[in-house]
């Protein structure tokens, strides 16, 4: 796989060939054609490096992920249907890949109403939100380097929605909520683990049923890793 800089030399030379307003587009009469369109042809996928990998993940059908009622039915359609968001989840760096885009882009906003692309930016960190419920989900990231700089870029994102309550949709604060719980069960499953084979000693376990997002987001503070 190739990567000059951020761009992989496949995404420098790929993009969606069909997209919304485009005369071809227009022509579409079901939306399982549009799906089709929307496929990444197989001699890119094997050759583009992860982190453009999630790059392509911006195609003409993302918001097929807010058609449904949660974030896990959104993100499982989507997945069902587009071999792009497949072949990213199936990646053994997909996990790091996420936690280094994660809240990049809303790091950098002072948020102002008149932002036109703020709902872009919130949607995308969203989307990585599900996905990395879904990876940690999976379970596979106990250990991961990556947890650390996840956590704080939790905290620093559900601190952004708290303080902006009327900016975020109710899906997006609860996939935050969500995140919070799995990355603490996450947690406290590997130290567990750790503790049985002598690594670490007993730390305490936190009850969250009921628990607002505010006071996921003070526990998460507390966790040591």
């Amino acid at each position: 796989m190739f990567c000059l800089g951020s761009t992989s030399l496949s995404a420098q030379v790929w993009d969606y060939p069909v997209k919304p307003g485009q005369k071809e587009w227009e022509e579409f009469r079901t939306h399982r054609e549009m799906v089709r369109a929307c496929q990444i042809p197989n001699e890119v996928t094997e050759s583009i490096c992860t982190e453009d990998l999630l790059g392509l993940l911006d195609y003409p059908l993302q918001f097929d992920f807010y058609a449904y009622n949660t974030e896990a039915e959104g993100l499982r359609a989507v997945l069902s249907q587009f071999n792009g968001l497949q072949e990213f989840i199936s990646r053994s760096d997909c996990f790091e890949v996420l936690v280094n885009n994660y809240n990049a882009e809303l790091q950098t906003i002072a948020f102002r109403g008149e932002r036109k692309d703020l709902g872009e930016r919130i949607f995308k960190n969203t989307l990585i939100e599900a996905i990395l419920l879904r990876v940690l989900d999976d379970g596979g990231e106990k250990n991961s380097v990556a947890m650390k700089p996840l956590q704080q870029k939790i905290i620093a994102t559900s601190t952004e929605k708290l303080t902006n309550k009327g900016v975020y949709s109710e899906m997006s604060v609860d996939v935050s909520t969500k995140l919070i719980k799995k990355f603490i069960e996450h947690t406290q499953e590997a130290l567990l683990q750790n503790e049985r084979v002598g690594v670490v000693s007993s730390k305490e376990q936190y009850s969250m049923d009921g628990k607002s997002l505010s006071e996921l987001v003070e526990i998460l503070k507390h966790i040591e890793l």
